[in-house]
């Protein structure tokens, strides 16, 4: 049976989220957090660095990933998800990728092609500040959200379950109005 809320009739919220981050590693951690149901020893090794705890926790619904190692890469899968039928819900963007567009401008870019994506910017800098992101992307920032590094599995889980029931919501309402 397909995970969903109990008192939301229709289809499940989707579980299609990008994943945009130029390191190899974040990617595993991502999939671990959100797809895999047992921890793998080395990824919790690994995930130890990353992950301010590597807790066992119980396990949500499992998500559809995809991968992208730079910003244009993302913004490309999300083009073509839209065109195949299978939006994002979420994007996790990490905000400093050595080539091509940073965080900020991959968002822009996502939320060209979906406005209803749910962006959040990841980082472990404190190099920018929340309030330049702000002002860079503009008034209509509700689908922005912000996670530091290092942050832990459950949070991961939580903002995924959360945004991407957001996201049903959200875009179900918006169905009606069309109607």
């Amino acid at each position: 049976m397909a995970w969903r809320s109990q008192n939301a009739p229709g289809p499940a919220p989707s579980k299609h989220i990008l994943i945009v981050d130029d390191n190899a590693e974040i990617h595993t951690d991502f999939r671990r957090v959100l797809t895999e149901s047992t921890p793998d020893s080395k990824a919790a090794a690994f995930s130890a660095g990353l992950f301010a705890t590597t807790p066992a926790v119980p396990r949500g619904p499992s998500y559809e990933l995809v991968f992208a190692h730079h910003g244009n890469a993302g913004i490309q899968a999300a083009r073509e998800a839209r065109s195949a039928g299978t939006r994002f819900a979420l994007a996790f963007v990490d905000m400093r990728m050595p080539s091509g567009p940073d965080g900020v401008e991959t968002t822009r870019g996502l939320w060209a092609i979906d406005p209803a994506i749910h962006v959040v910017i990841c980082t472990a800098y404190s190099d920018f500040s929340w309030a330049d992101v702000l002002a860079r992307l503009g008034e209509n920032t509700s689908r922005l959200h912000l996670l530091r590094k290092p942050f832990g599995a459950p949070q991961v889980q939580r903002i995924a379950d959360v945004l991407c029931t957001k996201w049903h919501q959200e875009t179900r309402r918006e169905g009606e109005r069309a109607i």
